[in-house]
């Protein structure tokens, strides 16, 4: 189905066991008109439940981090500003 301006979009889930290589998923509408994506698939195997490995082991320090120095700036500027006044 479209909208009123006639965009059409859905979610598709590739199937894991789907050969690497190029592919296309082809829409056609019931007057005859059709449109097409072409995509490629890099990789095949069995899904995994684990996330890929970034480089990072753990989020929370480096947000720690980050909030304690947004923290420490905001101080010093309510600090600068008092002095000022």
């Amino acid at each position: 189905m479209t909208d009123a301006q006639g965009t059409f979009g859905t979610q598709v889930t590739i199937p894991v066991d789907t050969e690497a290589g190029a592919h296309r998923i082809v829409v056609a509408a019931a007057n005859g008109e059709a449109a097409e994506i072409a995509f490629t698939v890099v990789a095949s195997g069995a899904a995994t439940s684990a996330l890929a490995n970034t480089g990072v082991s753990s989020f929370s320090p480096v947000l720690g981090a980050a909030l304690a120095l947004l923290a420490a700036g905001a101080g010093a500027l309510l600090f600068r500003r008092r002095q000022r006044a």
